[in-house]
């Protein structure tokens, strides 16, 4: 149901507030169906970036995730075997692009490095944010085996949008 503001009287100007309220409403609607989306899809928004995505029927190459937590690489790692078998999306291939402070946990966390190598041979790939190693401090070197590093992560999340991949940012 729309509700807007009373109608002023004839011949009285609407004040700003009877002039702003169907945009409030218009705005607070739209607000309410961004959450509602975001919950059903888990909070992670996953969702067809490009003409050709499984939105239109055809099949994506692949999907990349965006994380910047070791939570959510753990989730990631997951998700990726999921959306690579799963019967909702399926897709070919899953980048995982780690940014942030998640890089740090990247270089020290075992189990990190385990469910990274098991993930690989499953078609799931990471790749280390160059911009963030730098930033806190960690060496390459340090990364597990298989783990590649791109000079700056959010620029290869675009990158694989504009291929068509899938996208999510957790």
């Amino acid at each position: 149901m729309t509700t807007f503001a009373p109608t002023p009287r004839v011949g009285t100007p609407p004040t700003d507030t009877q002039r702003e309220y169907p945009m409030t409403m218009l705005r607070t609607k739209t607000a309410m169906l961004v959450i509602l989306l975001s919950s059903a899809l888990g909070g992670c928004g996953l969702v067809a970036r490009h003409p050709g995505s499984q939105a239109d029927g055809m099949t994506a190459p692949g999907a990349v995730l965006l994380v910047r937590t070791s939570r959510h690489l753990t989730m990631a790692l997951k998700s990726g075997a999921t959306l690579r078998t799963g019967p909702e999306v399926t897709v070919p291939v899953v980048e995982i692009i780690v940014c942030d402070k998640a890089v740090k946990a990247l270089a020290t966390n075992p189990q990190l490095a385990a469910g990274i190598a098991a993930a690989r041979g499953h078609g799931i790939h990471t790749r280390a944010c160059g911009l963030s190693l730098e930033r806190f401090g960690v060496d390459a070197a340090t990364l597990p085996a298989g783990v590649n590093v791109v000079p700056n992560g959010l620029v290869e999340d675009l990158r694989l949008q504009s291929l068509g991949f899938l996208s999510a940012e957790l």
